[in-house]
């Protein structure tokens, strides 16, 4: 189960920019509350990069890893249109 989801401050521009921080918000409460993630996750190739990307609607999709220092902490570092 996963603790904390953060995000760069890029990412929260990006989300306010295009209309996106309702739909994201929803999503990341629905993740939070999952008992396994790995429903929503999917990983991306290669997947030796531990990267994984879940979807915000049926457009655009959020890239996320695991923190090294907090194993139940998701970094989001990228959204992009699908």
């Amino acid at each position: 189960m996963i603790a904390n989801i953060r995000e760069r401050e890029d990412v929260t521009e990006y989300l306010k920019k295009r209309n996106l921080l309702l739909q994201y918000k929803k999503i990341k409460g629905y993740i939070l509350n999952l008992e396994n993630i790995f429903d929503k996750l999917k990983k991306r190739k290669p997947k030796k990069d531990g990267i994984y990307q879940f979807k915000i609607n049926k457009q655009y999709r959020a890239c996320c890893y695991f923190d090294e220092n907090e194993k139940n902490t998701l970094i989001m570092f990228e959204i992009n249109d699908h």
